[in-house]
């Protein structure tokens, strides 16, 4: 408060680093590890957003209980999503309208039948 009375706010907003909205948004490096489990609902968000979404570091979801990475770059498929893989990782395409399909459950079928409530 000034000596008037006044009260004044003052918002400030940091500035957010322009981004090529045709470009995938990109998760890599030392957040995966805690973002390991996931890592398939975000390849489902990824397919909501302009320019998709792009995982890489990502080689453990190879070695859990099953190869998450290509369980979900399969049921993305099957749901109408085009995703590419890697060793470390995948790239799914978006804004991309999903729909139902049989999906291979192992592990990822929760992440899965939240890109159909659209």
């Amino acid at each position: 408060m000034n000596r008037s009375g006044t009260v004044a706010f003052v918002v400030w907003t940091p500035p957010r680093p322009s981004r090529d909205p045709e470009a995938p948004y990109k998760l890599a490096g030392l957040i995966i590890p805690q973002l390991i489990d996931e890592l398939p609902l975000l390849a489902v968000v990824g397919s909501q957003i302009e320019g998709g979404i792009e995982i890489r570091d990502a080689r453990e979801l190879r070695v859990k209980e099953s190869d998450r990475i290509a369980t979900t770059a399969m049921n993305l498929r099957a749901m109408g999503a085009e995703v590419e893989e890697f060793d470390d990782g995948l790239r799914v395409d978006g804004p991309t309208r999903l729909h139902g399909a049989r999906i291979d459950p192992h592990g990822v079928t929760s992440q899965l039948r939240n890109g159909g409530l659209r």
